[in-house]
């Protein structure tokens, strides 16, 4: 995880990213799993981008530092990186970031959180395919320069 400074229209609360590892998915798991089947068909790289419960995570996470602090730290998660690898030869087959700050509304903050939710809570093939397609373009393969190393 990393802390950022904080941001001009917020300067009381911490903002923060965190960078983690998604594994590709194996030939068995996608014969047996009909979601990953369908996901994979879809976009065979879809493993490479934020899932829903990323999404969730990263919705509840700023409650979370709240609670955790007994009220005394703002936070608030700005930045989801994606580092994905296949299982077997422990290679990077790709990465992406999701910066919260492109949700410019709240319109866009609750179709993001809502997306995320409907996915992550039916498991259906619908509302995963729409999860996907939605952060799809939202996501890049460059850290923003605000992100340090």
């Amino acid at each position: 995880m990393n802390k950022f400074n904080g941001q001009p229209d917020k300067p009381d609360v911490t903002h923060y990213g965190r960078v983690h590892i998604h594994y590709a998915y194996d030939s068995w798991q996608l014969v047996t799993d009909p979601l990953l089947r369908a996901l994979h068909r879809m976009d065979r790289n879809f493993f490479e981008l934020m899932s829903p419960i990323d999404a969730v995570s990263m919705v509840d996470s700023g409650q979370a530092a709240r609670q955790l602090s007994e009220h005394r730290l703002k936070a608030e998660q700005l930045l989801e990186g994606i580092i994905a690898m296949d299982p077997k030869n422990l290679a990077v087959s790709g990465i992406s970031y999701f910066d919260k700050r492109i949700l410019k509304d709240d319109q866009d903050i609750r179709r993001f959180e809502t997306k995320a939710a409907d996915a992550y809570k039916s498991r259906s093939i619908e509302a995963n395919r729409s999860w996907f397609q939605y952060i799809k373009p939202k996501c890049t393969p460059h850290r923003p320069q605000y992100a340090a190393r």
